[in-house]
């Protein structure tokens, strides 16, 4: 697979990571979350937040693999 491909693919993978994590996030976490206190959440969101992370860097090196 030639670099531009990949490239493309990435792209739709990042968009879909984009928009698809939070959203699965929300729909699995929402209730638990929206009972928990504030001192309890708000670490949990932080991880959550950054967990996003290692797909995206998996796929961006996938991406910049040379030919």
């Amino acid at each position: 697979m030639t670099r531009k491909t990949r490239s493309l693919l990435g792209t739709i993978g990042i968009i879909v990571v984009t928009i698809g994590y939070p959203l699965a996030v929300a729909v699995l976490l929402g209730d638990t979350m929206a009972e928990l206190p504030a001192g309890l959440s708000i670490p949990i969101f932080a991880v959550l937040g950054v967990l996003w992370c290692l797909p995206m860097a998996i796929l961006i090196r996938w991406m910049a693999r040379p030919d």
